[in-house]
């Protein structure tokens, strides 16, 4: 790809800066790679959240606050939302889960929802996922959603991999380093730059981004997994389902056709075929 006149020039000034600033530069590049579009709540979703019990929980490492949600009574199921949405995005499969006697638990994590935050990035919806689950008692399944399927396999992973737990694995990626690699090549950014941030992000979690993608654990999911995708999904690859059907030995596959990557959150086939899972 080449470069504008303009982009060269705001590429030399960020290497000189780096050197100089290299916290201020690294927090510009976060503003700018990793800004969060609000999601616009629907009225049926407001009222959810309104009869739900909220509680409010700290992430020791990101140093914020988070919101979680819960209806119902009985074992757990813990939802995990994709990039830019948020926990009640999921409300169709409220009613149904609740009325089988479980407790459905939603969050939002950093910078989505109603956070007054901007920016957000994977380690943090990975530390959310942990202090959630940690708070329950008895977790039936983590069902997640796009970007939310990094943190829920590594959370199972970590957390869950010799219990009961199952895992609901909806519309994922299998490598979210790839999208930040096409954001830096997209946008002109020296990729020198974009590896400093993801450095400096990985200092801080203690957790290296490549080892925390699905594509690197994988081969290490023990626990009952049912995998959705759509093959009309224009946001992640249909394909990455498959891949896991081939590797994860426990697991069951549901592909759909025409509901591609938000329609499948809402549409009665998938949210029966989630109840009869559980």
């Amino acid at each position: 790809m080449s470069l504008s006149f303009n982009q060269r020039i705001a590429n030399k000034f960020l290497k000189v800066a780096h050197k100089v600033a290299p916290g201020f530069v690294n927090k510009k590049i976060i503003e700018a790679g990793f800004k969060v579009k609000p999601y616009r709540t629907s009225n049926e979703e407001l009222d959810f959240l309104l009869n739900a019990k909220s509680k409010l929980h700290h992430l020791p490492i990101t140093d914020e606050s988070i919101y979680s949600y819960r209806w119902g009574e009985g074992p757990e199921i813990i939802i995990a939302h994709g990039w830019g949405a948020r926990g009640v995005q999921f409300s169709k499969f409220i009613i149904p889960l609740v009325e089988k006697g479980y407790s459905v638990i939603a969050f939002d994590a950093p910078a989505h929802g109603d956070s007054d935050k901007k920016f957000s990035h994977v380690m943090e919806f990975i530390e959310s996922l942990r202090v959630v689950s940690e708070d329950c008692k008895d977790v039936k399944a983590i069902m997640a959603h796009s970007m939310g399927c990094t943190s829920a396999v590594k959370v199972v992973t970590d957390m869950f991999n010799t219990s009961d737990t199952k895992l609901i694995w909806i519309s994922g990626h299998l490598n979210l380093f790839t999208y930040i690699e096409s954001w830096a090549n997209r946008n002109g950014f020296p990729m020198d730059l974009m590896n400093n941030v993801v450095k400096s992000i990985e200092d801080r979690y203690q957790m290296k981004f490549l080892e925390v993608q699905t594509d690197s654990l994988m081969d290490k999911v023990k626990a009952e997994t049912l995998l959705i995708h759509d093959k009309e999904d224009n946001r992640t690859d249909y394909r990455n389902a498959l891949k896991l059907n081939e590797t994860i030995s426990n697991s069951h596959l549901h592909m759909t056709e025409g509901l591609g990557h938000f329609k499948i959150l809402k549409a009665k086939e998938i949210v029966d075929r989630v109840v009869d899972f559980l």
